[in-house]
């Protein structure tokens, strides 16, 4: 746990983009299996226990030092988790264990026991693996690390194309040993023929001559440039998915694409929104874009639609 506690904790502090990259490189190159698997899970956004609630954490604290010290300190931190690791009494500190056995111990906790059990572990820890804890039992990280980041940096550790992680990226499942494996260039690459898979669509590059490099123009057809994203759509067996054209998994913006009919297909093309019979600005998507969980009235507003280049 106090590999995966430090790797937070810089990354939660490290402003430059490649230093970012460099110590989550470090980090799965040197940390065995299956705890980078969870570490995977967890930075990914997956894994989101979500063990205790905020509230819960907040009398836990108060049992232990002054509410009025705790509500000021709070106030000046402005983060739960940063502040109840600052102020957790020192216990003795223990050995904990590694990620993926904490991780397993935590869920298995009787519900009847989380607040007698979260009180042993943080006196168990120090002060950064206390703040680890909480964020990752909590289910809120917020230390600048994304998907797209994680397959960046993998791309760079292991040498392979960007856009072959990209297209395994949402087919990987727990434990992850077969895809580190292969990263590592000791296992074969893992199998990508599975439902509701993204694959790197084929992006649009400006010509310098296009006279010269495509010929007669009559032979092709234009498209209209859309004021919209990129995206692929993915129906199998009455589930779906809409991933962005980096293969982020945006479906939980967009809940009124599930109306779509169903089947076994994929549309590639562009995430726009309606305005009444008209197509959106770009900044009508942008409301769309910036809600994981839009509102009723917002996709009544502006719903979503996929113009559909293949």
């Amino acid at each position: 746990m106090k590999q995966f506690a430090r790797l937070m904790d810089a990354l939660s502090l490290e402003p430059s983009r490649d230093q970012k990259l460099l110590l989550l490189q470090d980090y799965f190159a040197n940390t065995p299996d299956p705890d980078r698997g969870w570490a995977l899970e967890i930075l990914d956004g997956r894994h989101k226990p979500s063990i205790v609630k905020p509230a819960l954490l907040r009398e836990l604290i108060t049992e232990h030092i002054d509410p009025i010290l705790f509500e000021l300190s709070y106030d000046y931190v402005g983060d739960l988790a940063e502040t109840i690791s600052l102020l957790w009494p020192q216990g003795k500190p223990t050995e904990l264990p590694g990620l993926s056995e904490l991780i397993l111990l935590m869920e298995t906790w009787p519900k009847q026991m989380v607040r007698q059990e979260m009180a042993r572990l943080l006196s168990s820890a120090e002060t950064t693996e206390r703040w680890a804890i909480l964020k990752m039992a909590t289910g809120g990280l917020r230390i600048g690390v994304s998907g797209a980041m994680l397959r960046e940096a993998f791309a760079r550790w292991s040498g392979h194309e960007r856009s072959i992680i990209d297209e395994l990226w949402h087919g990987l499942a727990q434990p992850h040993d077969n895809f580190f494996a292969w990263l590592e260039g000791s296992g074969p690459m893992p199998e990508r023929d599975r439902p509701l898979m993204f694959f790197s669509p084929m992006l649009a590059h400006p010509l310098t001559e296009p006279s010269k490099q495509l010929g007669c123009a009559a032979d092709f057809q234009a498209e209209w440039k859309w004021d919209g994203i990129r995206a692929q759509y993915h129906r199998h067996g009455g589930q779906w998915r809409l991933y962005s054209r980096t293969g982020e998994d945006i479906s939980g913006g967009f809940p009124d694409l599930s109306e779509l009919p169903d089947g076994s297909y994929i549309l590639d093309g562009e995430l726009l929104v309606l305005r009444g019979d008209d197509v959106g600005s770009f900044g009508d998507l942008q409301q769309r874009l910036n809600r994981k969980k839009p509102s009723k009235k917002l996709m009544e507003d502006s719903p979503a639609i996929i113009m559909a280049y293949d």
